[in-house]
Order: structure tokens, then sequence, then C-alpha cells
């Protein structure tokens, strides 16, 4: 079975841009949400660095995230704001499995023993 794909993908806007990212950021999140394969597309603002956005999101496999980054919408918006760009990054993550008083916790719960 393959495991959803979460990731973060995280922009920091230059001085003085962050209303024109914010805004630029935020036309991607309606046509993103209704890509076949998102499972979640959230939008935040860093409550300590307001320059910072950061996107959580989750796609069900990798060639949902892959099609969603070569999708129009995605392509259309990020020619026009790497120049209001301090930094951009993605990161794709993996749930790692994590055992807590003897239950078993991660993307396939298995029975692990307390100890091995």
């Amino acid at each position: 079975m393959t495991q959803p794909i979460p990731g973060v993908a995280i922009f920091v806007a230059k001085h003085g841009a962050e209303a024109e990212v914010e805004a630029a950021l935020k036309t991607l999140v309606s046509p993103s949400r209704a890509e076949a394969g998102a499972m979640h597309y959230t939008l935040h603002r860093d409550r300590d660095n307001p320059r910072r956005f950061v996107f959580t999101e989750a796609w069900r496999d990798q060639s949902a995230f892959d099609r969603h980054v070569a999708s129009d919408h995605v392509l259309m918006v990020f020619p026009g704001i790497n120049d209001l760009l301090e930094s951009s990054q993605v990161i794709l993550l993996e749930e790692v499995h994590v055992t807590a008083h003897g239950r078993s916790f991660g993307p396939e719960t298995k029975s692990v023993p307390d100890r091995l």
C-alpha cells in the first residue's frame, strides 16, 4: 500500500514584499485543494516571523505531488514571486513509526513488542 506524502513548503518574503507574496500564495489554496490526490493543503503565516509563509500539505502519493508541482496554477504563481522571496524550501516527510506504552503508532500500525 502506498503511503500518503506529507510535506511543508516554506517561503520567506523579502522585507516589504509580505503582502504581495501572501496574496500570490493565497491563490494556490483553492485549486490545489481541488486537485486529484490532494489530502490536505493549508497556508499558514509564522507567528514569530510574519515574512515566513508555510504550506502544510499531504498528497495521496508521489505522482499526485508531482502533478501538483507541474500544475498550471503553481507554474503561473512562482515565476511572478521568485524575485520577492528571500528563500524557499519544500520538505517531503515520512512518518516515523513509534511505539509507546506498548502500543504501536505509525503509518502501518502493527503489533510491536515492548522490548526488542
